[in-house]
């Protein structure tokens, strides 16, 4: 029971919260409660990393009892790092809330921020596949309650209710591949998945994390609060990740692989080039999440799912710091800065384990691609820590002594996880690839520098070139924003629901008994017509 303390803590906080709003509303209080009780989750899982702790199992929740149908939570080698950072990405928002202006963040806000890592994290700790269903489900549900409230435009709403559609997709695939596995006689966990059913699992990642097919179904058009936009974009992508982990390294047969890992290279490449061209972090974050997730699902297809910690992690801590970097000031810097060195794959950082996911001897073109990707993500850091951004110094003292604690906390996890984490997480890599990246690193910053400051000349080759790479983003980004697949959906949606109403109108009128009989007399003629009794 000790190992879902954490869930019961971040739940009382968020409880104790919304009673304080009713009896005694303001932000003093409710700050402090979620602050201290974030610290307390994030203090008891850092103790359990080094602590033999059992699981806990809930065998006799149904009626009747049916194999591989208990709920079982386990903390790991895979669950730990994840639940780490989730919680810790918390304490960070909480945290660094005090140097938002209180319009940008609320006691709601919080509640809504509790209550979803809460439940990302008892999917993180999921060890069986109909506990990972259960528990995505109440993700899911809480997501879209809290994106609900939020919106405000029937566009938004339909957004957010395809988003909620394309997540329960990936569901069903985990349910299938449970029923796969019943009909040939094997309890299914998340310890040993059968080849014959991980590509489903791997499906049902794909989908909700927005790789395969790649989808951001919302955006652009949802303007959320920063602390809780941050928590929607990355806790609720973490609940998915994990799985990745898990799966064999034979997840997909070598013909289909191909086909994936093309899928999964363009997602990256489009999500790192638009994370580039963004205008600041807030509207990048998207573009961050899909380009990450896409390695990681890249390093499981390619037979290395450990690697997909290392990328899955980076989306969460890095991703994390960068996008509550909301007050700045040239000292702070230093913060963001150690953010990137975590994720830049360079010997014995946190993410140098996670290069032999990317890049598979011998080198072909996706191996380059993975390379761009990371190159291209690593430049669009360096490029967003730099926009300016509300001045420290203007706020009160505690805040400037709080704030950079705040953040601090996302470099602290992340190397303790990065030296500790699983087995071989702390390694040179492949030193060869992190040198290419390096040097392409370098050669970027140089040529963005050079953009930058106009010193590229009208007709040159690099003008070209910007034009030729603007283009080809512009049709990724049409392709893999999907936006002709939701005018496409809703246009069919409102064609049947036109047909729908006029059937029904006709039905309703005086002849509407005598239109009924009409049908059915020609429904009789075409079933005795395809000889049917």
């Amino acid at each position: 029971m000790l190992i879902l303390l954490p869930f019961f803590i971040l739940s009382l906080a968020a409880l104790v919260i919304t009673v304080l709003q009713r009896v005694r509303p303001g932000y003093g209080y409710p700050w402090m409660v979620a602050v201290s009780f974030s610290l307390v989750s994030w203090i008891l899982i850092l103790v359990l990393h080094w602590q033999n702790v059992s699981g806990f199992s809930l065998d006799s929740w149904q009626p009747i009892d049916e194999p591989g149908s208990a709920l079982i939570f386990q903390l790991d080698s895979v669950s730990w790092p994840y639940a780490l950072s989730v919680v810790s990405l918390l304490l960070a928002v909480v945290a660094t809330a005090s140097a938002r202006e209180l319009t940008h963040t609320t006691p709601t806000a919080w509640v809504g921020s509790l209550a979803l890592t809460g439940t990302s994290l008892l999917a993180i700790l999921a060890k069986t596949p109909l506990t990972l269903i259960l528990t995505w489900t109440m993700v899911d549900l809480i997501e879209l309650v809290i994106l609900l409230r939020i919106v405000n435009q029937p566009t938004q709403t339909q957004r957010v209710a395809f988003a909620f559609a394309v997540r329960v997709a990936g569901t069903l695939f985990a349910v299938w591949a449970i029923l796969i596995s019943l009909g040939r006689g094997v309890a299914l966990t998340l310890d040993h998945v059968i080849p014959e059913v991980g590509l489903f699992l791997l499906l049902a990642s794909g989908l909700r994390l927005g790789v395969i097919p790649a989808n951001l179904p919302f955006a652009r058009e949802v303007n959320i609060p920063k602390g809780l936009g941050t928590v929607l974009r990355l806790a609720a992508p973490a609940s998915s990740l994990p799985l990745l982990a898990r799966l064999p390294a034979t997840v997909v047969p070598p013909d289909l692989a191909r086909v994936l890992l093309v899928f999964t290279a363009l997602a990256g490449l489009y999500g790192s080039g638009m994370w580039l061209a963004a205008r600041d972090e807030k509207e990048g974050s998207p573009f961050w999440v899909i380009a990450l997730a896409g390695m990681a699902v890249a390093s499981s297809i390619r037979g290395h799912p450990e690697a997909s910690l290392a990328w899955g992690i980076a989306l969460i801590l890095s991703g994390g710091l960068i996008f509550l970097f909301s007050a700045r000031t040239r000292w702070i810097l230093v913060i963001p800065l150690i953010g990137w060195l975590g994720f830049s794959g360079l010997p014995f950082t946190p993410a140098a384990s996670g290069w032999r996911g990317l890049v598979v001897l011998p080198f072909t073109l996706l191996d380059i691609i993975f390379l761009a990707v990371l190159v291209l993500l690593q430049i669009g850091f360096l490029r967003h820590i730099q926009n300016p951004g509300e001045d420290l110094k203007a706020k009160d003292r505690w805040i400037q002594a709080v704030y950079p604690v705040g953040l601090s906390i996302l470099n602290i996890s992340y190397w303790l996880i990065g030296v500790t984490g699983w087995p071989g997480s702390f390694s040179a890599g492949l030193w060869w690839a992190s040198a290419i990246s390096t040097i392409l690193l370098v050669l970027g910053s140089v040529l963005g520098y050079q953009i930058g400051s106009g010193r590229v000349k009208q007709g040159s080759r690099v003008q070209w070139l910007l034009i030729l790479t603007r283009r080809v983003v512009a049709t990724l980004g049409e392709v893999f924003s999907l936006n002709w697949m939701y005018r496409l959906f809703w246009r069919v949606y409102g064609e049947m629901e036109r047909m729908i109403g006029f059937i029904t109108i006709i039905l309703e009128g005086d002849g509407g008994m005598l239109w009924a009989l009409l049908l059915l007399v020609i429904f009789i003629s075409l079933f005795r017509q395809k000889g049917l009794p």
